[in-house]
């Protein structure tokens, strides 16, 4: 009797943890931890629709993602925020994530890299007007010029230090 009462308790207690864990992995990142400006940047991050490094248009201004991403490093909470971003936001969002990781020297870039790159889309979207965007692939902007390009290569730039110099001018 005793050993049946032990089992069934083991069996009880087992599927609630295993419930709590299960639900712990759907939670989604819970923005009222950051400030009311930083709340608004990481939900423009979430839907952004162009990854945007460095001065863009004629007069080579600041994006509104790289403006974004300036108020978020500044968070108590950036680190979660920016792996939130991997996970969660459109294609250009996850690579401003991954970007602030970058910036912020994350021991967990290569686990959120890894994440990234290998987080399924579906199907065709429309982003910046009426550029049309395939799975897989995001929306940049340099300078003047919009292109649509792999995720995973921006990524792996990103990964490779394509963008250390700017960050060493611009993020110390």
């Amino acid at each position: 009797m005793k050993s049946i009462t032990r089992k069934l308790l083991w069996s009880i207690l087992s599927l609630i943890v295993f419930s709590v864990q299960a639900y712990a992995q759907e939670m989604t990142f819970d923005d009222s931890v950051l400030s009311p400006d930083g709340k608004k940047a990481y939900q423009e991050l979430l839907k952004i629709d162009t990854f945007a490094i460095g001065g863009v248009g004629y007069g080579g201004v600041t994006s509104k993602g790289e403006e974004a991403l300036i108020i978020l490093l500044k968070e108590k909470e950036a680190v979660s925020a920016l792996k939130a971003l991997t996970e969660y936001a459109v294609p250009e969002g996850g690579l401003y994530g991954l970007f602030g990781l970058k910036v912020l020297k994350c021991d967990c870039f290569n686990e959120e890299f890894e994440k990234f790159i290998n987080k399924p889309e579906s199907g065709e979207r429309e982003s910046r007007g009426r550029i049309k965007v395939a799975p897989g692939e995001a929306i940049t902007m340099s300078g003047c010029l919009i292109f649509s390009e792999k995720k995973v290569k921006i990524a792996e730039e990103i990964g490779s230090g394509e963008f250390d110099s700017y960050i060493n001018q611009h993020f110390k």
